[in-house]
């Protein structure tokens, strides 16, 4: 688990040394999004989970912790 950790940072450091080692940076800008885009996403999808856990632990289910459902307005019938 704790060599997971650090394959973010050497990740990180990876497209950092790629766009240091570079005169036009156009394709270490493409690492650096895709990079980016993939440890945000795993990140969010960790803060998700951790807090999903804290409301079970608390005893909070997933419909109890949803917004109630917003009320629409039904148009009126014409008789015709």
């Amino acid at each position: 688990n704790r060599i997971h950790r650090w394959v973010y940072l050497v990740a990180i450091l990876a497209v950092l040394h790629f766009l240091l080692s570079v005169k036009v940076p156009i394709e270490p800008l493409f690492y650096a999004a895709l990079v980016t885009v993939l440890l945000g996403y795993r990140l969010a999808r960790s803060v998700l989970r951790e807090r999903r856990e804290r409301a079970m632990a608390r005893g909070v289910s997933r419909e109890a912790s949803a917004p109630p459902p917003r009320f629409v307005p039904r148009k009126p019938e014409t008789k015709v």
